[in-house]
């Protein structure tokens, strides 16, 4: 960790051929807030298991009155903002259930990276539960842990509050 540089995240996926990283894990963790503010939101419209990217533009399509404040997890990763890495990347956003399978593969590199922060306030904690941007149900949406590079999923009511972590990738 270079410490004159201003650190963004983690690199969690790297091109099978260029070597290039492709997709980064936030290093610091969102607040804790509710998936959405109203029972049944979204109806569940369909978010995907595999794709956290896309998910929350399938939320805005279901949604005929889409306003971010409604859904305090997605509206954490858009306050994020700019995170420096030019127009080639994508913005932040609250990965799927699936993509916390890469966070439990590599979990003992990710832990041993995020020990080079030191004592950097507002660390990522794999000992806490995670909002996913993936939907169980109509009420619910699915949370994960991943604490000792196990993987646990499951529902939970989109109003309850659970921990948020973020990634982004490069434009295809």
């Amino acid at each position: 960790y270079d410490s004159s540089k201003t650190a963004i995240g983690i690199i969690l996926e790297c091109d099978d051929d260029t070597g290039a990283p492709e997709k980064i894990l936030s290093h610091k963790m969102g607040a804790v807030c509710a998936w959405a503010t109203a029972w049944g939101a979204t109806n569940n419209c369909g978010t995907e298991t595999d794709d956290g990217e896309d998910n929350l533009g399938k939320i805005q399509v279901a949604d005929s009155s889409f306003n971010i404040a409604d859904y305090p997890v997605f509206k954490s990763a858009q306050d994020l903002g700019a995170h420096g890495l030019g127009a080639s990347w994508e913005p932040w956003y609250v990965p799927a259930s699936e993509d916390f399978l890469k966070i439990k593969l590599n979990y003992e590199k990710i832990t041993a990276a995020l020990d080079k922060f030191g004592s950097m306030s507002g660390l990522v904690d794999f000992s806490q539960e995670f909002w996913t941007s993936s939907e169980s149900g109509n009420t619910t949406a699915y949370k994960v842990s991943v604490d000792g590079g196990a993987y646990n999923r499951s529902s939970s009511a989109k109003t309850e509050s659970y921990n948020a972590v973020f990634m982004t990738e490069i434009c295809d």
